[in-house]
């Protein structure tokens, strides 16, 4: 069952506060975030490319002094794992020479990113990395992965999906032998991203012609439920205590929710060209569309939709923190920050 909530479904080209362009000329409003903007201003906010001239910077993270994103140019293909600090200044090369970098997470101690490779590479050559932020080198903590994919951390374990596997998997954050959640999700595609809560994890398969779906296992393992059938290439997710979010990532796609437990879908934006990144926060639901190079936020309620960026470059995916939102596009090479979210 798939319910239109009635409230706001911004149109992809339309807006309630225009964010402007990744390098317009658009004069400073002159208070707020803008007084000291060294970007773009529009709106109240101020637009920073904290890093440019990156080779397809790929999925985002962030932590309390820095935002760390994977290069990412194709599978098969060979990327780094890269930081800067909140306010920009100098990049730095945290693991170069990766195969495939893909999805990253980040602790107060670690990075985590998952290396993708194609199957057709290097059957089952994907794997799981980590590396202390205070310096050393990476290690696998699980190998063997036919294209690993998503990424998602607790305070015992990271999670992950095996896109061609079509397995959704996790281990100790200290080591040990990975466990397999939920398995059986291979054709025509498989799981892609991945969120927690304190009792499930959910992730999404993304398969075209409206058969991807919505799923969630208890953390512990147990039989997989599933939240929403008959979704369109369901993409990005993200979960709070009320519901669970995600993108339907084709040409014409939607932002959506449904209750943690199943229940009516509800579309909370419609007509997005490509939807991808999804992230929420206390208040608002973030996504970006890849396909008119956008980026948005409305109120979890789906009330308020605000444009807050156009002219971005193909942006997949998004982290935010107390202050600002943060995303790579991945095709105009630079990773960017918005202040305030």
């Amino acid at each position: 069952m798939l319910e239109d909530d009635g409230g706001a479904s911004p149109d992809a080209g339309s807006s309630a506060d225009d964010g402007g362009g990744q390098g317009g000329a658009d004069a400073p409003d002159g208070g707020g975030a803008c007084a000291a903007c060294a970007g773009t201003c529009v709106g109240g906010r101020c637009l920073v490319a904290l890093a440019s001239g990156e080779t397809s910077p790929y999925a985002v993270a962030v932590d309390s002094t820095s935002v760390y994103w994977t290069t990412w140019a194709g599978v098969g293909a060979t990327g780094a794992v890269k930081k800067v600090a909140l306010d920009g200044g100098v990049v730095t090369t945290l693991a170069p020479n990766e195969d495939s970098p893909h999805s990253i997470v980040v602790d107060q101690a670690r990075a985590y990113w998952t290396r993708f490779l194609a199957l057709t590479d290097a059957p089952g050559g994907g794997s799981v990395r980590m590396m202390p932020l205070g310096g050393g080198g990476a290690v696998d903590i699980a190998t063997g992965q036919d294209q690993p994919h998503g990424l998602a951390l607790d305070g015992t374990s990271v999670y992950w999906t095996a896109m061609l596997a079509g397995t959704v998997m996790k281990v100790p954050i200290a080591g040990g032998a990975p466990t397999t959640l939920a398995s059986g999700f291979t054709a025509p595609s498989g799981p892609v991203e991945i969120a927690l809560d304190a009792n499930h994890v959910y992730w999404t398969n993304w398969v075209p012609q409206s058969a991807g779906s919505v799923m969630a296992v208890p953390i512990d393992g147990g039989g997989p439920i599933t939240l929403a059938a008959s979704q369109d290439q369901p993409y990005g997710i993200a979960v709070d205590a009320a519901s669970v979010y995600w993108t339907n990532s084709v040409v014409d796609g939607t932002v959506n929710r449904v209750p943690p437990g199943g229940g009516p879908v509800v579309i909370l934006a419609a007509h997005q060209d490509q939807p991808y990144g999804i992230k929420i926060d206390g208040e608002s639901v973030y996504w970006a569309n890849i396909g008119d190079g956008t980026v948005w936020k409305m109120s979890l309620d789906g009330s308020n939709p605000t444009l807050l960026a156009a002219g971005q470059q193909s942006p997949y995916h998004l982290a935010v923190d107390a202050t600002s939102v943060y995303w790579a596009n991945w095709s105009g090479d630079t990773v960017m920050k918005l202040t305030p979210k």
